[in-house]
């Protein structure tokens, strides 16, 4: 059986019509020819390539996405471990500061306080402030360098260094020109993040407050401490305890380290414990 298409959309037939049955287009006197259909791909060389391109350019994409994936977590993974390993200095530094399991030695201590604070621990820098504002017969005193990391620490976000900077400020301390104004600056830098989230309620914002006020005002210390105690949180109420013992209210401190111990802080337990073996 010969079979014919129409020229104009290429509709088979197999019989003789005049107009095509699909389209209406007028066969008699054409020469009807098989219509090749055309392709729904164009597969030249230059589509080809064009299309090669495209999808190169989104596997670039996908690539350059996993890269930037990967170095977030390379990076994360670096300062985790940069962190992990500032923190083991600082514990090391303070074992030869207050001579944990090693003999005491404030050189010692110095050496590897200073790495972690290299790393950018600021519990370091506070610990190296005490240490020179203290000294002893290894490492002299020297205010300059007690005030200089106590700044550097409290300028990192280190609540009792701010503290310590306000009170030199404020009082010429560690060798310090007394200046109110700049003691202000810090104490109103210090509390301007915790204020309204402590009128608020929020607990680690009082404990916050109260760690600042600590050496400052120690009627505010204890106020803010209180709230965050009455609230069930057990490091308010070691902190509040803590600020008790600093206004001479001994019994009333005991009494908040036991409920913070009974939550199972560990140092109101230990502070329990020394204060149970005289």
């Amino acid at each position: 059986m010969s079979f014919k298409f129409c020229p104009e959309c290429g509709f088979k037939f197999d019989k003789e019509y005049k107009f095509c049955p699909e389209c209406g287009y007028a066969l008699a006197g054409k020469e009807e020819k098989e219509k090749t259909p055309e392709p729904l791909f164009d597969f030249s060389d230059d589509t080809a390539k064009y299309a090669d391109d495209k999808f190169s350019g989104f596997d670039e994409m996908l690539k350059k996405e996993e890269k930037i994936k990967a170095d977030a977590e390379k990076s994360a993974e670096a300062v985790n471990k940069a962190r992990a390993e500032a923190d083991r200095l600082y514990r090391l530094g303070c074992s030869y500061q207050y001579g944990t399991g090693v003999k005491k030695d404030y050189k010692q201590a110095i050496i590897w306080l200073k790495k972690a604070a290299e790393q950018g621990s600021i519990d370091a820098m506070y610990s190296l402030s005490l240490i020179y504002e203290i000294g002893d017969s290894t490492v002299a005193k020297d205010n300059k360098m007690a005030m200089y990391w106590a700044e550097k620490a409290a300028l990192n976000g280190h609540l009792k260094a701010l503290s310590h900077v306000i009170v030199a400020y404020r009082n010429g301390y560690w060798g310090v020109v007394k200046d109110e104004r700049k003691a202000n600056e810090f104490l109103n830098g210090a509390i301007k993040p915790y204020i309204e989230k402590a009128i608020n309620g929020d607990s680690s914002a009082q404990i916050n407050l109260g760690v600042i006020y600590f050496d400052l005002d120690l009627d505010e210390a204890l106020k803010w401490c209180k709230k965050a105690a009455d609230s069930g949180n057990a490091d308010g109420q070691y902190v509040y305890a803590t600020c008790l013992f600093e206004d001479g209210r001994v019994d009333e401190a005991i009494e908040w380290l036991e409920k913070a111990a009974a939550q199972g802080h560990g140092e109101a337990k230990e502070l329990l414990e020394t204060i149970m073996n005289g």
